[in-house]
């Protein structure tokens, strides 16, 4: 799994398609935000502005997040507000979301150790865990959440709903679809690959995985 700590775009490519997008301005890991917690009220400001300019007030929101374990985003948020005021760029509330239901979160941290190549004890011994608040919330929820800045910029996250066309079709497992070589059901394809990628990592070093390891009935 590959992390990417920088942007996947620049200014100069985002100008040239940003008809149409509605933008907000990003969790704490956002521009505006790593100004102000770098201590940079004029840059954020100066970013702030870029965005408005460029995308209109109407499709570009500075976003409120609240999360237990980001005690400095209630600060942040007061920050956000006023800038908002200052340049007349309207707040949105939002949820930083990485799963689904509450639930959820044991296996959401067993996938992050996966992709970070460590196991679940060595991960949870780290400060990488999320609390339960990173699930899709209910209405209910963010606005008990987020009462203190009124009703607002909670009605802005229904005005973007509104902007955007989109259909979602759930119920149902959506899977990438592969194609499988003449000769190959999907489960001796996969054997094939996953064998192929032992040698290419372990070499002739690794043995052959022995045929009750490996089932072999159809996917």
């Amino acid at each position: 799994m590959e992390f990417l700590h920088a942007p996947r775009i620049d200014r100069a490519l985002f100008e040239q398609h940003c008809e149409g997008l509605i933008v907000t301005s990003s969790c704490i890991a956002g521009e505006v935000i790593q100004n102000l917690n770098a201590q940079q009220r004029k840059q954020a400001v100066e970013t702030a502005a870029y965005y408005r300019d460029l995308l209109g007030p109407e499709r570009y929101y500075l976003e409120l997040q609240l999360h237990d374990n980001t005690p400095e985003l209630e600060g942040i948020n007061d920050e956000l507000v006023r800038i908002g005021k200052e340049l007349g760029i309207p707040t949105v509330v939002t949820n930083d979301t990485h799963f689904v239901r509450r639930e959820d979160l044991k296996t959401q941290h067993m996938v992050m150790s996966m992709g970070m190549n460590m196991t679940y004890k060595e991960f949870c011994s780290r400060d990488f865990a999320m609390d339960e608040s990173y699930h899709i919330a209910s209405g209910e929820e963010m606005w008990e959440r987020f009462k203190r800045y009124g009703t607002t910029p909670l009605e802005h996250t229904r005005r973007i709903a509104d902007m955007c066309d989109l259909q979602l079709d759930f119920g149902r497992v959506q899977l990438p679809e592969f194609d499988i070589p003449e000769g190959h059901d999907a489960a001796s394809y996969l054997r094939l690959v996953c064998e192929e990628g032992l040698m290419k990592r372990f070499g002739a070093r690794r043995p052959r995985p022995t045929s009750s390891a490996w089932p072999t009935s159809s996917m």
